[in-house]
């Protein structure tokens, strides 16, 4: 069977989409697998070995610079590629929808307008799965593929998982191997992100060598101000996604909000803990014995992201110490 999944962005959407992989193949071993994915993310997709091929496309990039001539061009060669017994959209936008629809296939199949948050996009596919919207994106994955490919696989079947996500060979990598962890400090927006001062104090609990990774100017003065508390505070900036994999791949813990580098040490069975604030851990995680969150317990909508939320500054800083401990410990 030819399966082509159109799954664009995010990172950590991708990472949760890629876990359904192990699965289908368990199930059809001699599937053939493509990926259709944003340009800016195939590194994440590079080595695992149940994907056949990938293909990048520049849509938000064109869309984002308004070149529709190319935009036009990077869609018009989807009709060129070869024929798929079924594309699976696992991604839900309009944008997903269309890519799908260009796609050379038998069968498009995705989520039904009450399932996803631009509705339209149902009206692309021959087959729609239904599920809640509020329901774990684990949960909602291995569903959508379950109905599109007519195999049966569990929830519960991830707890086992194999690690998925893998680096190519680096030459002069920037950190080499060593007992550390990482503290990701970013995020895509305020909401997300743990205060400077509470990492700090998260990180003398631990007592370990640390690296903190950053991606902007806003996370590199929050970087440096953690650096500056610590003489076992190492700094690495602007990584592409191959050095991030190796990075967190050989980390001991990794610690941040609900974003991409939390979700990849999930994908890459290392030990983590997410905090969530103003997003749904139990809709945007999955937990297992070395990859926890903390949430306070309070009332999340998971229809709407409420980026203007503190909750997130409430964390306290013992119950992250206190779990992490437990995971080095177990890891040691």
């Amino acid at each position: 069977m030819k399966i082509a999944i159109v799954k664009l962005s995010s990172l950590g959407d991708i990472v949760h989409s890629m876990s359904v992989l192990q699965l289908i193949k368990k199930r059809l071993p001699n599937s053939e697998i493509d990926w259709f994915v944003d340009k800016k993310f195939s590194l994440l997709l590079e080595n695992n070995l149940h994907i056949n091929r990938i293909y990048e496309l520049e849509i938000k990039d064109n869309l984002s610079n308004l070149r529709f001539f190319d935009l036009f061009k990077c869609l018009k060669t989807l009709k060129s590629i070869r024929k798929y017994d079924v594309v699976i959209d696992m991604q839900g936008l309009l944008k997903s929808a269309i890519v799908s629809r260009l796609i050379n296939s038998n069968k498009i199949v995705g989520f039904d307008r009450k399932s996803i948050k631009e509705s339209f996009a149902s009206f692309f596919y021959h087959k729609k799965y239904s599920i809640d919207y509020s329901s774990n994106i684990i949960k909602r994955n291995i569903g959508l593929v379950s109905f599109a490919l007519d195999i049966q696989i569990g929830f519960t079947e991830l707890q086992n998982k194999e690690p998925f996500l893998f680096y190519s060979n680096i030459s002069n990598p920037p950190l080499q191997k060593g007992d550390y962890i990482v503290i990701v400090p970013g995020a895509s927006f305020k909401s997300k992100i743990y205060p400077t001062e509470k990492f700090i104090r998260v990180i003398r609990g631990i007592n370990k060598k640390v690296v903190v990774i950053y991606n902007s100017i806003d996370e590199e003065n929050s970087a440096k101000e953690i650096q500056s508390s610590s003489n076992q505070t190492y700094l690495l900036g602007y990584l592409d996604l191959n050095c991030l994999k190796l990075i967190i791949g050989n980390a001991k813990l990794v610690i941040g909000g609900d974003t991409g580098p939390i979700h990849m040490a999930w994908g890459m069975n290392v030990p983590s803990i997410a905090l969530f604030s103003s997003t749904s851990a139990k809709r945007n995680f999955y937990e297992t014995n070395q990859n926890k969150f903390v949430q306070n317990d309070v009332e999340i909508n998971s229809s709407k992201i409420d980026k203007h939320s503190e909750e997130i500054k409430r964390i306290p800083t013992a119950k992250i110490v206190k779990i992490a401990n437990v995971l080095l410990e177990e890891k040691s």
